[in-house]
This record gives C-alpha cells, structure tokens and sequence, in this order.
C-alpha cells in the first residue's frame, strides 16, 4: 500500500518511472541489522537416522517464525523450538523469519539414511547400528541406552564389562526407526563407578538360524561416582534446556555457566539441576571439561535494587555464573531459582522501593535450589528481562505501563482512519 501511494506521488511529481521498493528505505530508520536468525541445531550436513528431529533456534525479538513454512511459536526471549518430519535421503529444512520491515530465511541441508529390514535367514546385524556408538560418560545410578539392528525374530544379550547379570534385549519398535523389524535395545543401569572405567558394551546374538554373533559397541563407558560428575559448560549465547529427549523448552542459559553431565543420550547431555527432575541439553551446546574438572563452590555474595522511569532492577553478584530458571507463581510471585549454588550463611535484603515489588525475600526451594522470589504488588506482571554481566545476574521488572504517571488522553492527536479494501 505504501509503495502504491507513494508511486502515484511521484508520478504526479512529473517522475516517469517509479521507484523500485527495494530502493525505499524504512522511516523508523532501524537497519537491516535488527532482524537476525540463529539455528541452534540441526547443523548444516548432519546425517540423522531419525523420522522426526528437533530444532532449536533463537530470532530477534517480536519477529515470527515458520520452519518449513509452518507458524512455530516464539518465546519471549526469542527461543523457539519443535519437531519436524524427515523422508529418507537429503532433506532441506526451510527457516523464515520477518517483522514489520524485513524478511530473513536460511536453508539446513541434513541427510536421513534409507530405512532397511535385515532377512531373518542369514543371520546379519547392522555394524553401522550399534550403540551406544560414542564415548558415554554417566554418574553411577544412571541409565545407559543399548542395541542393536539385526535379522528379525533373534535373541540378544548386552553386558557391561564383567558383569555378571546380562540383560536380555526386547525386539521392539523404535519412534527413531517407526516400521522397522530387527530392532534390539534395553538400558543397563550403572551400578559402581570404581567397576566401569573405559568400559566395553558387549552383545551376544542368535538369529533363528542359529548363527550366533559377539561383537561390542563403538562406544566405551566412563562412570563418575554421583558426587563428582563430569563438568561441562555453555558455549553459546543461546543454550536451551529441554525436560526430556525431544520434549519441551523449559528455559535456556547464557555463556559461560557450568552445569553437571549426568548422562549422554544420542545428541543430549542429561544435565543436573537441582529440584529439575530431568533436564537435557544439546551436545553442540555443552563443552565437557577435562575429566578432573570439579563443580565450583559458588556463593550469593550481594542483592541490591535499583530503578528508572520503566524498569526495577535486581542486582545478584555471584562469585561466579549459575544456571537459573524465572518463573511467575500465582498471586503475583515472580521466582528465580538459582541451581548449584551455596547455601548463603548471612544476606542482607534491601527494602523495596517504589513501582511493582511490595515484598523481596530468600528461601531455599525443592532439593536445595536457592530462590529468590519477588511478591508484585499487582497480579498483572508487564514484562521481565534477565543477563549476565561478568559474574552480575540482572533481573529487569517492567513497570506498569498503564501508571498514572501517563498522559493517555486523546487530546491533541490526529488519528487516521483507514477505510480498507472492497465492502
């Protein structure tokens, strides 16, 4: 509509040709800039056996989003997250973004093998098929994901190392394999660390045939003891945390805050967070630490508030960053948990000033998550922001928008009407 009208100003300004709208530069004077698009995972080339995979991605603020050209909803941070189909072979996954001025899209190539049943007769197993086919580092306790592609109607056992026990293998359907026989797996629990360093996942298989196959898995298994789990720590601006393998965004991280490796589940680190029940992350996400490496002690040294003419600003200064999770609680409660984090033994609390806190107070939360929670004096919260600065948590409150502070007359202002099209 704007190109139209300002086409017909020109024509009528004695100018023959009409500008080009690519030429027409916006009157907000935002710069290209402004839009940006950033895809977390898949990567570019990835070779996934897998009929869904799940994306992550991160746009500017207040732009939409459509993956394949389906809506994707966005968070207020700007995360977004979902699940899309694969067919066998390469497949383009599509990422569009816009706003108000601009449109942005990016395209990630990624490969999905074709699906193959094995005969029942002879007796084969798939070597490019065998996991856990990395390196897996758990915590005793937990759980590690075993199988196998093979022939059809076969019986198999997976070992640990020298355990005594071996577990027997179910021939069940796989959602990462829907329609595909063959298919072996379990989960062999970790029982001693001291028991299983550099440990071999052994199979033993007899197909109906008789035949029978010993082979191990490409990767090894590396046990902490619970108290002194492998160390990993964020490596981008953005870092989502899932509550399960495939599921739900629950919030995402900074740079730079390390968090304890449970487990390694295909491309996800299990991650540990007290008063979180299960928590993942992307390995593209995640450095691991070298194998010495020990969760710092870190401690909540200082919380101080200050504000200006929009925002209530609260101060955390930390001997060091930590994973932490806001959420809004009924009655107008905001609460920032603060995950592997000291117990503080004395914290002064500054007293509220004016706008929307009426109470500031610290408790200890579920499994010893420190929380800070703010009681609004409103039901109604506006808006939060929350970053890093060194080792300084901010935590940003809107104030009311709707204050009495406001002009919201209409005196004085020229309002348009626009009639539309058709009728």
């Amino acid at each position: 509509m704007a190109y139209l009208v300002l086409s017909f100003l020109l024509a009528l300004a004695g100018f023959s040709e009409p500008v080009p709208e690519s030429k027409i530069r916006p009157l907000s004077g935002k710069s290209s800039n402004d839009l940006e698009l950033r895809i977390v995972y898949p990567h570019e080339g990835d070779t996934l056996d897998v009929a869904n995979v799940r994306f992550a991605g991160s746009v500017s603020r207040n732009a939409r989003v459509r993956v394949q050209g389906q809506s994707v909803r966005v968070f207020p941070t700007g995360a977004f997250v979902g699940l899309v189909a694969l067919k066998t072979g390469w497949n383009s996954l599509r990422f569009e973004t816009e706003n108000e001025l601009r449109r942005v899209a990016q395209t990630v190539e990624i490969y999905r093998p074709p699906d193959r049943t094995w005969p029942e007769i002879p007796t084969s197993v798939d070597g490019d098929q065998v996991w856990p086919g990395a390196d897996v580092h758990v915590v005793s306790g937990e759980e590690v994901q075993v199988g196998f592609v093979g022939s059809p109607g076969g019986t198999a056992f997976c070992t640990l190392a020298t355990e005594a026990e071996p577990l027997l293998l179910k021939e069940t359907e796989s959602p990462r394999f829907p329609g595909r026989r063959g298919i072996y797996m379990g989960a062999l629990v970790v029982p001693d660390s001291r028991a299983f360093t550099d440990a071999a996942v052994r199979f033993m298989f007899q197909g109906v045939d008789s035949t029978v196959f010993q082979f191990e898995a490409p990767g090894r298994v590396f046990a902490n003891s619970a108290d002194s789990p492998p160390i990993g720590v964020t490596q981008d601006s953005t870092n989502f945390v899932f509550d399960q393998l495939g599921g739900d965004w629950l919030f995402e991280l900074p740079l730079g805050v390390q968090v304890p490796l449970l487990n390694r589940r295909q491309a996800s680190y299990k991650v540990g967070l007290p008063g979180v029940q299960s928590t993942f992350m992307d390995t593209a996400s995640v450095k691991r630490l070298p194998a010495d490496s020990l969760l710092p002690k870190i401690t909540l040294q200082e919380i101080e508030l200050s504000d200006d003419e929009n925002w209530v600003r609260i101060r955390l200064v930390l001997s060091d960053r930590v994973p932490f999770r806001v959420s809004e609680a009924e009655g107008g409660l905001v609460e920032l948990a603060l995950f592997n984090l000291e117990k503080p033994s004395a914290l002064s609390l500054p007293a509220p000033m004016g706008g929307p806190l009426r109470r500031l107070r610290v408790k200890t939360g579920v499994e010893g998550a420190l929380v800070v929670q703010m009681d609004l004096k409103e039901r109604q919260l506006w808006g939060y922001r929350t970053y890093y600065r060194d080792n300084i948590l901010y935590l940003s409150i809107r104030k009311n928008p709707l204050s009495e502070s406001l002009d919201l007359s209409l005196r004085k202002l020229n309002i348009v009407v626009d009639a539309g099209h058709g009728g």
